[in-house]
């Protein structure tokens, strides 16, 4: 499964989102990646998803497969959706 999204936050997918959305993507046992730039990472890696530079209004696309795959994409569309729970 894959979604694609533009991540509308001031500072982008800085540390706190970065964070937010590694410790959402490890609750789950399904393969998950973010694809930016052409550039691939781990999305339960942390210093690999900062390695993507993902900065405000850029796009990105999220890789979900695996078992669980369905709740995964679910949970971190919602948190994309929701700029991380920030204001």
């Amino acid at each position: 499964m894959k979604f694609e999204a533009t991540i509308i936050n001031e500072l982008g997918m800085h540390a706190h989102a970065a964070i937010q959305f590694v410790h959402t993507a490890n609750k789950y046992k399904s393969n998950i990646r973010v694809l930016h730039n052409n550039k691939e990472a781990d999305g339960k890696n942390l210093i690999r998803v900062l390695g993507l530079r993902i900065e405000k209004n850029a796009h990105i696309t999220v890789l979900v497969e695996g078992e669980d795959e369905q709740l995964a994409f679910d949970d971190l569309k919602v948190l994309i959706d929701n700029n991380f729970w920030e204001e």
